[in-house]
């Protein structure tokens, strides 16, 4: 049983491959094709929605960034404002800096103080020595 169509004759070969090809080409679309493309697609969503985590992260350490950028504004800003202006606290050299005087003590209070050191001394060693 041979058709011609024109230059192509058609027989029940022909009309058995293309039988052939469709059940294959079914096979591979529903086992093959579909699951890859399945596969594909949720890589796809995945690597989107990493992509606007990251984004959206970024964003989030650029205001933090901002944020704490100002915050040092505000507080070098206050410093500045409220730093205490005691007169000249710096000395630039040895001859600027004021004598340390002692305070005055009287012959006798000095006698006291002796007294009472040399007391304590001597009840450290007596305790160290029994």
């Amino acid at each position: 049983m041979d058709i011609a169509v024109g230059d192509i004759s058609v027989n029940a070969t022909i009309i058995v491959q293309m039988i052939n090809f469709w059940v294959a080409y079914t096979m591979l679309r529903l086992m093959l094709f579909k699951p890859v493309y399945r596969i594909v697609m949720a890589r796809e969503q995945t690597e989107r929605e990493l992509n606007e985590t990251i984004a959206a992260t970024q964003e989030g350490i650029a205001q933090q960034k901002a944020d704490r950028l100002t915050l040092w504004q505000q507080c070098h800003a206050h410093f500045e404002q409220h730093k205490p202006s005691a007169g000249k606290t710096f000395y630039t050299s040895e001859a600027e800096i004021p004598p340390i005087k002692p305070p005055a003590l009287s012959e006798q209070t000095r006698t006291q103080l002796a007294q009472q050191i040399y007391e304590k001394f001597a009840q450290q060693l007596g305790a160290t020595r029994d």
